[in-house]
């Protein structure tokens, strides 16, 4: 994995994504040495071996089966329906996500990837 910069979005092994808002070295301890991390934007410490994906662009770390909540453009639909929920890989390939943010038919108001879904979900009947 290349270096993580100020101004990144990284996606964590838990899934959690978040903007990067500072970085921090490797630093030794008592208990030896800790890694590199960073911080974010509401989320306070993450180590780089935590990471998964980091880039500048948010939608490089859409995996199938996350869920986004888009805003559709006026353009392609009724007012009423200008919030849409998308699961990723079924409603929407990730291509298919990217060609209509990039033609202004989308724009990405919240992601839940996948792992925060397992984690947070009551499984009825279970």
């Amino acid at each position: 994995m290349g270096k993580i910069e100020i101004g990144e979005y990284v996606r964590m092994n838990s899934g959690y994504i978040f903007l990067v808002t500072e970085t921090q070295p490797a630093m030794s301890d008592e208990t030896g040495s800790c890694p590199p991390a960073v911080k974010g934007k509401n989320y306070d410490m993450a180590f780089i071996d935590q990471i998964t994906k980091h880039s500048k662009d948010i939608t490089d770390l859409i995996e199938d089966t996350d869920i986004l909540q888009v805003e559709v453009s006026e353009e392609w639909t009724i007012k009423e329906d200008m919030i849409r929920f998308a699961v990723v890989g079924q409603t929407y390939t990730i291509s298919e996500i990217k060609e209509c943010l990039e033609n202004g038919l989308f724009k990405i108001k919240q992601i839940v990837t996948h792992e925060q879904f397992e984690n947070y979900s009551y499984k009825v009947g279970v």
